[in-house]
């Protein structure tokens, strides 16, 4: 349920927030009047725009590393070592997926960071 339900809304919710952010944030470090902001309507048509173009191949990923981390974490590191270790197995992986979809939402080259 979760990887059917919830996966897709935060894989579309992470690219889309955190490209219009970073615009946001990039409009507040222009400091020369020349330079031109970008708009609301720029920031939301390039955010769509990344959602459309990145969802299938993260979400694709998803379901690649995330039953499998689930598997690891349910056998061997609750029969191997204590159980507060499977919170930081997810914690490490957590940060090992969030490393992943930052290079996925601002790469330059299409090609770099694809795993299919």
């Amino acid at each position: 349920l979760d990887m059917v339900v919830w996966t897709p809304s935060s894989v579309c919710m992470y690219m889309y927030l955190t490209t219009v952010f970073r615009m946001q944030f990039e409009n507040l470090l222009v400091t020369d009047l020349q330079e031109k902001r970008s708009t609301l309507a720029e920031r939301h048509d390039q955010g769509f725009r990344k959602v459309t173009s990145n969802f299938w191949e993260s979400y694709s990923a998803s379901w690649l590393v995330w039953p499998l981390s689930d598997a690891i974490n349910f056998t061997i590191v609750a029969r191997y070592f204590s159980p507060h270790f499977r919170a930081t197995w997810d914690a490490g992986m957590g940060l090992l997926w969030n490393t992943y979809m930052s290079i996925i939402t601002f790469r330059k080259d299409e090609q770099f960071g694809k795993l299919f």
